[in-house]
């Protein structure tokens, strides 16, 4: 195997996985409680970070954990409770989205900041995953198909957020 293939092959099996798992429970009302979706997700980002057992009950792994569920909280108070509140501008912008844009800027500032993410693929991740995410769902929409067809729209930005933040540096965010 050439070097470097082994870390891809990694993420591919992680997320397939993760796709088969958020694909049965879109079949769920759970999706939209942050009870449930913060610390799932933080969860899962925790296992995707830890080197051993131990690396879960850390102070600073219990830290993200907080804070995973504390910004989906966040996010669905923006995007289930203010939305009345915020301009409306179509598919481009509304409470949702912005609730959105605010957890995609939050989450990997936790992640760098306690869990030792990469600071240097912060810069670039977040707009990107945002755009990403965003012409996704706007294309959804767009095409008359339900996204729980297939997948809800939040579990395409947790896959999304989990390539961003654990896939190989590409060579242009490497530092020479």
């Amino acid at each position: 195997m050439r070097p470097g293939v082994a870390p891809k092959l990694i993420l591919l099996a992680r997320i397939a996985i993760f796709i088969a798992v958020a694909y049965r429970l879109a079949y769920f009302e759970l999706i939209s409680e942050y009870w449930f979706v913060g610390p799932v997700f933080g969860a899962v980002v925790l296992l995707w970070n830890m080197h051993s057992a131990i690396d879960l009950v850390r102070p600073r792994s219990l830290a993200f954990l907080a804070a995973s569920t504390l910004i989906y909280a966040l996010v669905a108070l923006i995007v289930m409770d203010l939305e009345d509140y915020i301009p409306d501008y179509g598919d481009l912008f509304d409470g949702s989205f912005l609730g959105v844009m605010i957890g995609t800027a939050l989450l990997p500032i936790a992640h760098c900041k306690l869990l030792g993410g990469p600071w240097g693929r912060l810069k670039f991740t977040a707009p990107v995953h945002y755009t990403v995410w965003h012409a996704i769902v706007v294309a959804i929409d767009r095409s008359g198909v339900s996204d729980n067809d297939f997948i809800n729209a939040m579990s395409i930005w947790q896959a999304l957020y989990l390539i961003a933040m654990f896939a190989p540096t590409p060579r242009f965010l490497r530092r020479a």
